[in-house]
């Protein structure tokens, strides 16, 4: 999408601020409404994973919570370090953002549990949509 006061090949500036991963946009969606994508970059990955041992039968729900409790916490490292590469790459959203979890249960009675999370995305550098005009505005190289 080329923002407002552009035309196609425009070449303009824009500041750069240095942002906390506090201050990381993030969507599942490509686009977040009332801003501007003004540029993007490759996308990016990253895992994160848990082992523990299964309780015994009696303890489902136990083992349900355990491993709930688990995922909960892994995508939240993975969204963390998410954010960190988005920041690392200069951007300030990360759009398109994605969550996969596989489990892989082993050894005897299949006790033992991995929990994986994949998260991926694509940092983009996003400007509030009467910004990215103001931007262009003038502004050619």
């Amino acid at each position: 999408k080329i923002p407002r006061g552009l035309k196609k090949d425009d070449t303009f500036t824009f500041t750069h601020t240095d942002l906390g991963t506090d201050k990381v946009l993030t969507s599942t969606l490509s686009s977040i409404p009332g801003m501007d994508v003004v540029q993007f970059k490759p996308m990016i990955w990253t895992s994160v994973s848990s082992a523990f041992v299964k309780g015994s039968a009696d303890q489902h729900s136990t083992t349900t919570t355990t491993t709930g409790t688990a995922v909960e916490k892994l995508k939240r490292e993975a969204r963390e370090k998410m954010l960190e590469l988005v920041v690392e790459h200069e951007c300030n959203a990360c759009l398109g953002m994605t969550f996969n979890v596989t489990t892989d249960s082993s050894g005897e009675s299949r006790n033992n549990k991995l929990v994986i999370v994949t998260a991926h995305g694509t940092p983009c550098v996003v400007v509030s949509t009467s910004k990215a005009g103001s931007h262009a505005t003038g502004m050619p190289q």
